[in-house]
């Protein structure tokens, strides 16, 4: 029982990635700045346990001009 979560971004051209995000139901679980910005981004989280309900997961990404992707997904 549990879950577990992919994340991977891709920079655009002319762009590199500066922060990660990850929160899940609503507690960030990761939060990961790049010094120096990086072009492209991945990582596997696992939990265990029984998380009955609605779920959620929130990706954001910020490049190194300060804009924000943000990618939501949800499950029960």
């Amino acid at each position: 029982m549990g879950w577990d979560i992919s994340g991977a971004a891709k920079a655009d051209a002319g762009e590199k990635i500066a922060r990660v995000q990850i929160i899940i139901n609503g507690q960030v679980v990761y939060d990961n700045s790049f010094i120096p910005p990086i072009g492209s981004w991945q990582v596997q989280l696992t939990q265990k346990g029984q998380y009955p309900g609605e779920n959620s997961v929130r990706v954001i990404a910020s490049n190194d001009k300060g804009e924000e992707t943000e990618s939501d997904d949800f499950w029960s």
